[in-house]
């Protein structure tokens, strides 16, 4: 005997509650099978890779690690973000919403699609503001585990460019990390939208200065950044060596337990009394403590690929606080700072390479030699004139419901800051997706912004 067929189901009023209902279990529906596909999927690369490893053992007799470690240590976090999301939407009643900006390809991309595609958005951004390859990744952590497992890490990789590549507009931190993108395919709209600062350094601290206990006379150089693996502090600090006594060297920073070891291989009587470090200050007091220092440096080379095509924060805020810059020659940021002319190249890493940049940088900076340029970048590079690229490409779809995307903390986010804050200015109803609580002091100042925050655990 047949089947009975099931009764279908029917929609009644929009404001009677049975037709509520529907909506509400169509969209958990939906939300399951979003979720169980993705599942799905990287089970059965799970299982491909299980049996490629078996193959290579076999092979050459030799215990291998799992395939998969890699794939499924990043990519875990991609579907924990991704159900947190819908999680905070289901509770916020699952508004609609005409843009989704996403913001950092691996943390946030797929969510983003995945919030797209429920609220039946009509355009999609993507923030890409980290490097592609993860074996190019500035935290010694990630580039081991993604170099321990090239299989499993290519395969991720290759998930992510076919994310990327779903956003209708793509926008990076610099020419060569959107050159990046393009060079794996990714055909949409590509562009820049660099980190320019919305204001000004107003009355210099002496925060820096009196880190080190600099005198009239003294010279303090900083180095504002988390000091990570690979980042050139070690080399910086070897510098003071063949620099004169009275130049002074500051992190404005954390300094990360990778470098600690390198720090202490470094003979301390040399620079012990010559090199500090302070914690990071709020954004609202950043500019000012850098205008305490006479010249930043920025010590990326060529040999990490994340590094050598970045142009981070630091120039912009660098350049809003009036400091010129000591960087490298063959990077992203040694090109910037030297079409600009808003500082010196050295042309590598070698302490006495630097030191010779830093002793040429101080003495055009003391005959007043980058006051014009300075002034001249600050009034080009503004956060105003960079965020019209995103006016331009949202210009004449009637974009009103804004969802931004933020699948990680974003309490010292600057660049997501300004972001919140053009797109309210322009009038947008926006709705911040993020870990952050809800009363993130990175976010105050910005009037009528709706905050959902992601639940760990969830």
């Amino acid at each position: 005997m047949k089947d009975e067929p099931r009764a279908k189901a029917v929609r009644t009023g929009q404001g009677d509650p049975a037709d509520q209902l529907f909506e509400m279990r169509e969209r958990i529906r939906r939300k399951d099978r979003l979720i169980g596909d993705l599942r799905d999927r990287l089970q059965v690369i799970k299982t491909r890779n299980a049996r490629l490893d078996e193959k290579a053992r076999q092979a050459d007799g030799q215990p291998r690690p799992p395939a998969d470690d890699a794939l499924d240590f990043f990519s875990r976090s991609m579907i924990e973000n991704a159900a947190r999301l819908l999680a905070a939407h289901e509770r916020a009643g699952s508004p609609g919403y005409d843009l989704v900006i996403a913001h950092e390809l691996r943390l946030s991309g797929y969510a983003g699609l995945r919030l797209a595609s429920l609220s039946d958005a009509r355009m999609t951004m993507l923030d890409s503001v980290e490097h592609l390859r993860m074996s190019e990744k500035s935290s010694i952590r990630l580039r081991e585990r993604a170099t321990a497992d090239p299989l499993g890490t290519s395969l991720l990789e290759n998930m992510l460019v076919d994310i990327a590549g779903r956003y209708d507009r793509v926008f990076t931190t610099s020419p060569g990390q959107s050159a990046t993108l393009r060079q794996a395919g990714i055909a949409r709209d590509v562009g820049e939208l660099l980190n320019c600062r919305t204001d000004v350094a107003d009355r210099p601290s002496d925060d820096l200065r009196s880190a080190v206990d600099a005198r009239d006379g003294d010279v303090v150089i900083v180095y504002n950044n988390n000091a990570y693996e690979g980042a050139g502090l070690p080399e910086c600090i070897r510098a003071l060596g063949h620099l004169p006594d009275h130049v002074k060297l500051v992190v404005l920073g954390n300094v990360y337990a990778d470098i600690e070891d390198a720090l202490d291989q470094l003979d301390g009587s040399a620079w012990r009394d010559r090199f500090a470090t302070v914690d990071p200050v709020p954004q609202s007091r950043l500019l000012d403590v850098l205008a305490g220092a006479d010249v930043a440096i920025i010590p990326f080379d060529g040999a990490n690929a994340n590094l050598r095509t970045s142009l981070p924060n630091r120039v912009f805020e660098n350049i809003a606080a009036g400091n010129s810059m000591v960087a490298v020659s063959g990077t992203e940021t040694g090109t910037f700072v030297g079409s600009n002319v808003v500082g010196t190249l050295s042309p590598s890493l070698d302490p006495r390479d630097l030191a010779e940049a830093i002793g040429k940088e101080l003495a055009i900076v003391g005959a007043g030699g980058r006051a014009d340029a300075l002034a001249d970048a600050r009034s080009r590079f503004t956060w105003e004139r960079e965020f019209e690229k995103v006016r331009s490409a949202m210009d004449g779809r009637g974009l009103k419901r804004v969802a931004y995307v933020a699948c990680k903390d974003i309490s010292r986010n600057d660049r997501i800051r300004r972001s919140l804050a053009s797109l309210r200015n322009d009038g947008m109803e926006v709705t911040l997706y993020s870990y952050s609580p809800s009363d993130a002091q990175i976010l105050s100042g910005i009037d009528g912004l709706r905050r959902l925050q992601l639940l760990r655990g969830e």
